[in-house]
């Protein structure tokens, strides 16, 4: 789908199937649709070379949030190993 085809999207029924899957999500079409569809003065900006991703377009207008930075810590805590959590523990003890 080119930009110009995401531009007129607006309002028909999509038909998906197992092909279509990966065109939803964070895909730069679908975001830019979005953008599109909600907030057109972005997506000015970003045909104009002002940012430089649909990313960032997505983020901009609100549809993408970004995460913080704790609550990015709190989803990597399960990852860390025994001795990460340890070092993490005396690391955080010590900090005044």
């Amino acid at each position: 789908m080119t930009m110009s085809e995401a531009g007129t999207m607006k309002g028909k029924k999509a038909v998906y199937n197992y092909t279509e899957l990966s065109k939803r999500g964070t895909d730069p079409v679908n975001l830019l649709r979005k953008v599109l569809t909600k907030a057109p003065e972005v997506f000015e900006e970003f045909e104009r070379g002002e940012i430089p991703t649909a990313y960032a377009a997505a983020r901009k207008a609100g549809i993408v949030k970004e995460d913080s930075h704790f609550n990015k810590a709190v989803r990597l805590l399960p990852k860390l190993s025994r001795l990460e959590l340890i070092d993490l523990q005396t690391r955080t003890c010590t900090v005044a």
